[in-house]
């Protein structure tokens, strides 16, 4: 006999394997990964698997407010953002998306000032896509990664999955510039952390170390 509360939790982690596959990672808010995941946990708060989709959920989110960053629609950004902190009232991670919005749109109101002539550091990286490095033929986007005007900033020219990624955050944004101890770390990957997101990059000129020049330049 199939048990009713295992079998609706079932339906839920369908429902939100399907909201996944379709984008839908918070909104529509009633119908989207989260959303489904959520109302699995909250049937079975041990549930592995639905943990684990509520996790693919809100890096898809993540990911979409990222996307909307770099197109500058901070409309978008802010909506969805807002979609996801409404369905996870008290996640840091979910909150520190609406802090990175509202800087950016500080950002974007202030007077804009010329920009250096030349970056204060500069150098060409590989942008990880997933945890599989460059060497291991993982798939990632190249581009320069520099310090220009108090801004770390990154923009991509060339992809091996045409996935061309740029992003800009404020020095003032960054948490963390620091080696890698597991991914890429023999090719001296690095992560760069802000409170919202984690980018991996692994240097394109196997004997330089950016980390240092990039912390000091972010710093001035």
């Amino acid at each position: 006999m199939v048990n009713p509360q295992q079998a609706k939790i079932a339906s839920l982690e369908s429902l939100a394997r399907e909201a996944y596959a379709k984008g839908n990672y918070a909104e529509p808010a009633e119908a989207s990964a989260i959303a489904y995941a959520k109302q699995a946990l909250d049937a079975s708060p041990n549930d592995d698997y639905a943990k684990n989709l509520m996790e693919d959920a809100v890096h898809g989110g993540t990911y979409q407010v990222q996307q909307a960053f770099a197109a500058k629609d901070f409309v978008a950004a802010r909506r969805i953002a807002g979609a996801m902190a409404q369905l996870l009232p008290g996640r840091k991670d979910v909150a520190g998306l609406e802090e990175d919005i509202t800087s950016a749109e500080r950002a974007q109101e202030a007077p804009r000032r010329p920009p250096p002539v030349v970056p204060l550091a500069s150098f060409r990286v590989y942008h990880m896509h997933t945890e599989k490095s460059p060497a291991d033929k993982g798939p990632y986007c190249s581009g320069t990664l520099s310090v220009v005007g108090q801004h770390l900033k990154f923009a991509a020219d060339s992809a091996t999955d045409n996935q061309v990624h740029s992003f800009d955050f404020a020095c003032t944004d960054i948490r963390e510039v620091k080696k890698n101890s597991r991914v890429a770390a023999r090719q001296g990957g690095f992560h760069v952390r802000t409170a919202s997101t984690n980018l991996n990059f692994v240097p394109a000129d196997s004997g330089s170390n950016p980390i240092p020049a990039l912390t000091s330049a972010c710093g001035k």
